[in-house]
């Protein structure tokens, strides 16, 4: 499955230039009935006006609607045909398994990193507890020190107080696991609501023209074609049985003697 066009997010409701090669001409259903022309683009690129590229790979592929604006053209569509347009980038909700499944990856590696950082502190901390065995034993080797008097009772008192002060300060500090925690998991709140169920796609294409017509082969030639053809069905089916056979490599008289 393609990825989302997360790189049109920052487009999003903005009339934007593309470059893209045609790839198929079909149709899709619509709410109020029969269906309506669509194409299938892929190797979308954001360009200027003159369709030289200012980002690109910014999609794999869209489906389009085959507007009037794309009849204009006046010739009809190949597989390889470059063209460049304008569109509305737009949004549209999806039902993905892959997208739930890269949300909840996200969720299980955050809880096994912070579930290993609190074992890993839980671990020092026992560790430190049992370190102040080594500290009583080191002041009470200081006491008998002082009572074989070798040491003053001023010197004990301020070498048992270092031994102290220094296993307080090695310490795990709970605090900045906690904080470490929490940078995870907002880290991690962020990326899942990065992958939202939506997807982005272009609407209302304008001023579009070629940029490349690939050269025919196997007796294959362009129609012209109008603005009064989008709205005929029957010649866009015709259109799109052309576009189908022309893109699985099928010669011109073994599509005209198959109809």
């Amino acid at each position: 499955m393609a990825d989302q066009r997360t790189k049109l997010a920052k487009y999003f409701n903005q009339r934007v230039w593309f470059s893209a090669t045609f790839e198929k001409f079909t149709h899709k259903k619509i709410r109020a009935g029969g269906f309506s022309p669509v194409l299938l683009l892929v190797d979308l690129q954001l360009t200027d006006k003159r369709g030289r590229t200012v980002e690109p790979d910014i999609a794999d592929h869209v489906w389009v609607p085959a507007n009037k604006e794309v009849f204009k053209l006046g010739k009809e569509l190949f597989d390889g045909d470059e063209i460049v347009f304008s569109a509305v980038v737009k949004t549209y909700g999806i039902k993905r398994n892959d997208v739930a499944d890269k949300r909840a990856n996200i969720a299980q590696r955050v809880d096994q990193t912070n579930h290993q950082i609190f074992q890993d502190y839980r671990e020092d901390y026992l560790d430190w507890k049992d370190d102040w065995q080594q500290v009583a034993s080191r002041n009470q080797e200081l006491k008998q020190e002082l009572q074989q008097g070798k040491i003053d009772r001023k010197t004990m008192q301020q070498l048992e107080q270092e031994n102290i002060t220094q296993y307080k300060n090695s310490q795990p500090d709970g605090v900045a696991v906690k904080n470490r925690e929490e940078a995870n998991q907002n880290r991690s709140d962020a990326q899942r609501k990065s992958l939202k169920f939506v997807d982005y796609q272009l609407e209302d294409l304008r001023d579009v023209r070629f940029l490349k017509q690939r050269r025919l082969h196997k007796g294959w030639v362009r129609k012209q074609i109008s603005v009064k053809d989008q709205t005929n069905t029957k010649y866009t089916k015709y259109l799109a049985a052309r576009s189908f056979a022309y893109h699985d490599g099928i010669s011109f008289d073994q599509f005209e003697n198959n109809k």
